[in-house]
C-alpha cells in the first residue's frame, strides 16, 4: 500500500507540488473542463464525495461511491432540521454530512446517508447500546 501523503518526507511533498504545478501549467484547459463537468453540477455532492474519498484513504476503508450515489435531502432524516449549504470552511451544524451507517464497512453504496453535521457528530462511531445509555442518562438528569 502507498504511504499516505501526510507521512511523506517534506522534500518528496515539495517535488509532488512542483510536478503538479508544471502539469497544471502545461494543461491549462483541464481544470476548466473538470469544473464544468463536475463542480458546476451538484457542487455540494461533489464536496462530500471528495471528502469521503480522502477519509477512506486516510483510514484505509473501502470506497466505491460516485456523485450519483449521494442525494442530499432538504431536511436531516434524524432531527428534521432544514439542511443548509455553508460558505465557511467546515460548515455549520446544519450542513450536510455523509454518514457511514456501519462505520467498519466504509464508504460503499448502500452504507451511507446524508445527515446534518450535528446529528452525524453525535452519532459518531457509537453503538446503539451506547446511544440508548446516553438517552437514559439525559432523561434521568433533565426530567
Amino acid at each position: 500500500m502507498a504511504t499516505p501523503y501526510s507521512e511523506l518526507p517534506e522534500h518528496v511533498k515539495e517535488q509532488r507540488r512542483q510536478a503538479h504545478r508544471r502539469w497544471i501549467k502545461n494543461n491549462p484547459g483541464i481544470r476548466k473542463k473538470y469544473y464544468e463537468k463536475y463542480e458546476k453540477t451538484r457542487p455540494q455532492e461533489n464536496k462530500l464525495l471528495r471528502a469521503s474519498k480522502d477519509r477512506a484513504r486516510l483510514n484505509n476503508l473501502p470506497h466505491n461511491l460516485t456523485v450519483e450515489d449521494i442525494m442530499i435531502p432538504t431536511t436531516c432524516p434524524i432531527c428534521d432540521t432544514e439542511l443548509e449549504v455553508s460558505k465557511t470552511r467546515g460548515g455549520s451544524a446544519r450542513s450536510p454530512s455523509l454518514d457511514k451507517i456501519q462505520p467498519h464497512l466504509g464508504y460503499v453504496k448502500g452504507n451511507v446517508a446524508v445527515l446534518c453535521k450535528k446529528c452525524n457528530s453525535m452519532k459518531g462511531d457509537a453503538s446503539v447500546e451506547l446511544l440508548e445509555k446516553m438517552i437514559d442518562y439525559i432523561k434521568s438528569h433533565i426530567s
